[in-house]
């Protein structure tokens, strides 16, 4: 099983609110045909907001405005990212994706989720 995490900026002159929107209710469903197939295990967004600092009271962005997060079987991953997408697919998304984002700073990453800290139930005897 392979995750991959994608950091997405929205594109200037968009509002967050169109940001979301769009993407899901148009970006996304052009994966559709993908991400249906056998070997996707999950599909994840989250839109990020700025935070505050708890010690220093001051207010921290990444500069990010989506994580999206995918969940899929060795096969799928190599199949789709190893170059067996259809160049008119490719150019769609590379074209919609100049609508939504600033395609400079979009950020994939493979993830190994190998470090987990587990925590007692309420109630369990300790």
């Amino acid at each position: 099983m392979i995750k991959v995490v994608t950091l997405f900026k929205r594109k200037d002159g968009i509002s967050h609110q169109e940001f979301r929107d769009y993407y899901e209710n148009h970006h996304c469903k052009l994966f559709d045909e993908y991400l249906k197939r056998p070997g996707v295990k999950r599909y994840v967004r989250r839109y990020l907001a700025p935070s505050l600092d708890a010690i220093s009271g001051e207010v921290h962005s990444s500069g990010f405005d989506a994580l999206m997060e995918l969940w899929v079987e060795d096969d799928w991953f190599d199949s789709y990212y190893g170059g067996a997408l259809d160049p008119e697919f490719r150019a769609l998304i590379a074209a919609d994706e100049e609508k939504l984002f600033d395609r400079a700073h979009i950020y994939k990453h493979t993830v190994e989720e190998e470090c987990e800290t587990e925590f007692p139930r309420p109630g369990a005897a300790g």
